[in-house]
């Protein structure tokens, strides 16, 4: 990317003219960061991510555990990253028509449940092909949320830049998503659920339970986003 793209900012032009007297530089305000809406939002959004990547990760070497042909883990990566293309124009068209944290609460219920309630279970191609599609339409779009959080921030904070905010975002992605490979390798080291392979009759009993209840438990905690709502005083005492 920087080899590619480094050449180019030369071609780069401004999107508005450029004034004869350019205009005083504003300062950022980073007030917004001990706000109620940003504490919680971001929270939210690190500790989803801290699972969010493991099905992509893990679907390949989870079906090959079963037995399945080869063909079968691409089939599910290209499974999940479509249906995350459509869950993000969902989740997207959802959060220019309803509260940010309805939306949160939507993608977060529909992540967690095909965590639980198809992985869990899935040692079949079929059952995991709806797991890919499913998981990737609600989790998938998380990122396109971030414009519904990113206004909500700015509600309570005006003072705070959309690219800003979009770069704390990202920021708070990549934090769990550079935490989640050493914590699932840890996980699968220590596995105790079981390593059933092709014998086991559910995704909890092979090596990769561990792993399954990691994601469904780190997608429960998109739920976190109610307290950028609710009063929370008795946690932080100065968030407005």
């Amino acid at each position: 990317m920087l080899v590619l793209c480094a050449p180019l900012i030369y071609f780069v032009k401004p999107r508005l003219p450029v004034p004869s007297t350019p205009a005083p530089r504003q300062q950022i305000s980073y007030a917004f960061l001990t706000t109620r809406a940003h504490i919680f939002l971001q929270l939210c959004n690190i500790l989803e991510g801290l699972g969010f990547f493991l099905p992509a990760i893990y679907l390949p070497s989870y079906a090959q555990s079963l037995g399945l042909p080869t063909i079968a883990g691409t089939a599910l990566l290209a499974t999940l990253n479509i249906f995350s293309v459509l869950g993000s124009i969902g989740m997207g068209f959802l959060c220019d028509h309803l509260q940010v944290t309805t939306v949160i609460a939507i993608s977060t219920a529909g992540a967690t449940l095909s965590v639980f309630l198809l992985w869990g279970f899935a040692t079949k191609l079929p059952l995991l092909i709806t797991f890919a599609a499913t998981y990737g339409f609600f989790a998938g779009g998380f990122s396109a949320i971030w414009s519904g959080m990113m206004k909500e921030v700015q509600r309570v904070s005006r003072d705070a830049k959309m690219g800003t905010l979009m770069g704390l975002f990202a920021a708070g992605r990549g934090i769990g998503a550079v935490l989640s490979g050493p914590v699932s390798e840890v996980l699968l080291r220590n596995d105790h659920l079981g390593a059933g392979g092709e014998q086991a009759r559910f995704g909890y009993q092979t090596e990769y339970g561990v792993v399954i209840v990691f994601t469904g438990v780190s997608a429960v905690f998109g739920l976190l986003c109610f307290g950028a709502k609710r009063r929370a005083a008795w946690i932080f005492r100065g968030a407005r």
